[in-house]
């Protein structure tokens, strides 16, 4: 019995290499991870909830914004967390 090739009719796609972890560059990953370490050893030290939240929501800004290349975005966004740490902690 001789095989017969049949040609295929479907193709896929080749695989997604856009990211590291969830489609977020390394970077990203590094900014982030770095954020949340920092957050758990505020934390860890007593420092209140909401001020150790800003190593978190600064990272992820930066993440968020380098993703999205606003590059414009991130300088006030991390002056208004700076300064909403320097209200909270006074």
């Amino acid at each position: 019995m001789a095989s017969d090739r049949v040609e295929r009719t479907y193709r896929l796609e080749p695989l997604d290499t856009s990211g590291v972890f969830l489609g977020l560059g390394i970077v990203q990953c590094v900014l982030l991870g770095g954020g949340i370490t920092l957050a758990v050893l505020a934390i860890t030290a007593g420092v209140p909830v909401l001020l150790a939240a800003v190593p978190i929501v600064g990272g992820g800004t930066e993440a968020v914004g380098l993703a999205m290349a606003r590059r414009e975005l991130h300088v006030p966004a991390l002056a208004a967390l700076i300064e909403m740490a320097r209200k909270l902690s006074v």
